[in-house]
């Protein structure tokens, strides 16, 4: 007699709960919205300034015909001149609030999760977004993500892709906030954004993907090499990160416990 397989990964648990979860991908997108939500794009950064020299600019060009949005760059302690580059070539977007520059010097490594949640609990959009400094958005990014915030007006995940995230995902900012934002459990490179995603779906939301019909720049990075980006991690082991931050998420989802941050205060300078 067989035993039944014990689900001890993150392929078994998306392959056993796949259809509960919730999709939302091609279906038709409103032509009329009620309103135009402020959404807030959170890029966080520790010694990448080149990586955000080519495609911060534009980012923000892309995303001005939508109007209502704030970029959040959040340095995590970076010594490259990162806050020089924003106050000299960005100053009218930095003096008419295009972007909301948070700094802190106390870090002394990089931390995926908290300094995002960093990024996101300073916005002051309605959505909150987390692009990485190596991502470009599109300009119709802003605008879809508006009509399909009309269908989903709560309970709702923005993604790139399904399971491939790249850093791209979306939230309410009250819900992000309800579901404990980033787990600053998880140190290091990997699953941060995968733990989030799936705390997010078992929690009943819906993942809309925004990049679906259409292969445009908000579906690019930057090509970056494996060494630049553990450069400002304590641990420089790919591998290693990636099976602790595994075991633990893993573990802590077969215990079904989807708010992160319990009784810890988070996101805080």
């Amino acid at each position: 007699m067989k035993t039944k397989r014990k689900f001890n990964d993150l392929d078994d648990l998306y392959v056993q709960n796949k259809d509960k979860f919730k999709f939302f991908t091609k279906e038709k997108l409103p032509e009329v919205v009620s309103k135009y939500r402020k959404q807030s794009i959170v890029t966080t950064c520790m010694n990448r300034i080149e990586d955000l020299k080519q495609t911060f600019p534009l980012n923000v060009k892309n995303c001005l015909q939508y109007t209502n949005f704030e970029f959040v760059i959040v340095d995590y302690n970076s010594k490259d001149g990162l806050e020089e580059f924003i106050k000299d070539n960005c100053k009218n977007w930095y003096e008419s609030g295009i972007i909301k520059y948070v700094k802190t010097t106390k870090p002394q490594y990089y931390s995926m999760t908290h300094s995002r949640n960093i990024g996101f609990l300073a916005a002051t959009g309605e959505i909150v977004h987390s692009v990485d400094a190596d991502s470009f958005v599109s300009n119709t990014f802003l605008d879809k993500v508006n009509k399909q915030a009309e269908l989903f007006p709560k309970k709702a995940m923005f993604t790139k892709g399904i399971q491939k995230l790249h850093g791209r995902l979306g939230f309410y900012k009250k819900e992000f906030i309800e579901l404990g934002g980033y787990d600053e459990s998880i140190e290091g490179y990997g699953f941060d954004d995968r733990d989030l995603w799936f705390r997010a779906l078992f929690s009943g939301y819906t993942l809309i993907q925004y990049s679906s019909e259409e292969r445009d720049i908000s579906s690019t990075r930057l090509q970056t090499q494996n060494n630049i980006r553990i450069q400002n991690f304590k641990e420089k082991d790919l591998s290693l990160m990636g099976k602790n931050n595994h075991n633990y998420m893993t573990e802590k989802l077969l215990r079904k416990e989807y708010i992160a941050n319990i009784d810890k205060e988070w996101g805080k300078i």
